[in-house]
């Protein structure tokens, strides 16, 4: 289904457009019905002028996000501005026009600012990090906490995105459903739509996408876009993503810091500080087996402020641009356990911190979760071959995730079964290993 949820004008083909693969959730009509002010989140909304000839479209009014001054709707690009259509001001209602027969009723908020979609256009192919836009809200039609339908009010503050972790969202077709985070850093082929109702033959490509799955049912459908996906707490869940596309199995998802940031913008409660000038120095070292004292070579090395490198064939590395203070360093390399050390780093200088890895058996880290350096490989091996990988037809996405086993490997996601797409991925990349799997195609839901 492409785009929002299409409202048809014979309410017939209606039915069967909206019951066809949706499983609805225990309070899903109540995301699609008008709501007395000031409303919840999670819920149908449109731009009033996102229409054809034929077809009305819906999305879902996400979340409630704010600068310090103004309160804003947080939802998608393709939701509130018609895919780079629209234009500052326009309206933006509640109930979306599809769930009032196309009409322009509930005006809660106007059109303030998105970031444009680029699409490919011949062999330019522009890439994008999120599908998002921000419409400043009427006086009192937003609950000022930003509560959500089913979910309540969320946490001032934010997460990333981990592998396995449970997460959950509200949105207008599904109601609020539960799912699991099934691959991290995907960089995947989304199509659109031209106008409400139209073929998705545009083709925008994301990058460091989230992929989120059920298992069973739906984690969302066509109408879902816009809905915040949060932790599956039972109160004041931390925010991680922001859903805008995927098709019958598979939901994608920009990272939430990635969209709070482009609008410089926070969830209720959250702080808005100006960036100060930041003190940096280097951290070195060389990593070594502990067992027999030969260096590793390939070892990843990150800091807990984000920086990160790997080792060369001597086992030496450097770390540049750490902020000063105190800082714990980690050393992962596939095949031995991690280890992490304490340092202090100061303005323009180096310190030296030298690591020794115990070799172990398996691909686990011990505590039930997968190799964090392992990962940090297999995104690192990703992201090199990425672009690579997708100018092969047939591959629409590539991303981490985990074996049947729990190991990291690069996932190569196709649009269908093909013997002739398969035999040119290879099994391995840097050593990282590399699966494929047939997902189908992605569309802006």
């Amino acid at each position: 289904m492409s785009k929002k949820l299409l409202f048809f004008v014979v309410l017939s083909v209606l039915v069967a457009a909206v019951v066809q693969n949706v499983v609805w959730a225990d309070s899903g009509p109540e995301h699609k019905t008008s709501q007395p002010w000031p409303i919840k989140l999670g819920t149908s909304g449109s731009n009033i002028n996102d229409t054809s000839s034929l077809y009305c479209c819906s999305g879902t009014l996400g979340a409630l996000v704010e600068d310090g001054s103004r309160q804003y709707i947080l939802s998608n690009n393709h939701v509130l501005a018609q895919s780079n259509q629209g234009i500052i001001g326009d309206g933006i209602n509640q109930p979306g026009m599809i769930d009032q027969g196309c009409g322009q009723a509930g005006v809660v908020a106007s059109l303030s600012d998105f970031v444009d979609i680029r699409f490919k256009k011949g062999r330019s192919i522009p890439l994008n990090t999120v599908d998002a836009a921000i419409a400043v809200v009427v006086d009192g039609a937003v609950d000022p906490n930003g509560g959500i339908l089913d979910i309540g009010q969320i946490s001032s503050e934010i997460a990333i995105a981990e592998l396995g972790q449970a997460v959950q969202k509200s949105g207008r077709t599904t109601g609020h459903t539960r799912g699991v985070v099934t691959a991290i850093g995907v960089t995947v082929d989304v199509g659109y739509s031209k106008e409400c109702g139209g073929a998705s033959n545009q083709i925008a490509r994301f990058t460091d996408q989230i992929f989120i799955e059920d298992g069973t049912e739906a984690f969302s459908a066509g109408g879902d876009s816009g809905s915040l996906v949060v932790e599956d707490a039972d109160t004041s869940p931390r925010a991680i993503g922001l859903l805008f596309a995927g098709n019958s199995t598979i939901t994608v998802a920009n990272p939430i810091d990635a969209v709070l940031g482009v609008f410089g913008v926070v969830v209720p409660g959250g702080t808005i500080s100006d960036p100060e000038p930041m003190l940096t120095g280097s951290i070195t070292g060389t990593v070594i087996n502990r067992s027999t004292g030969a260096a590793i070579d390939g070892a990843v090395i990150s800091t807990d402020t984000g920086e990160s490198t790997v080792t060369q064939a001597n086992g030496g590395y450097l770390l540049s641009d750490v902020p000063v203070g105190d800082r714990q360093v980690t050393a992962s390399a596939s095949g031995f356990r991690d280890q992490a050390k304490t340092t202090v780093v100061v303005a323009d200088a180096a310190v030296t911190v030298d690591l020794s890895l115990k070799p172990r058996e398996g691909g686990g880290d011990g505590r039930g979760k997968p190799n964090s350096g392992a990962i940090r490989r297999a995104l690192k091996a990703k992201n090199r071959y990425a672009n690579k990988l997708l100018s092969i037809d047939g591959v629409v996405g590539a991303g981490v995730g985990l074996s049947e086993e729990g190991r990291p490997v690069v996932q190569i996601y196709l649009s269908e079964d093909s013997s002739k797409v398969k035999k040119q991925i290879p099994s391995k990349l840097d050593d990282v290993a590399v699966e494929t799997v047939v997902t189908g195609t992605f569309q802006a839901f």
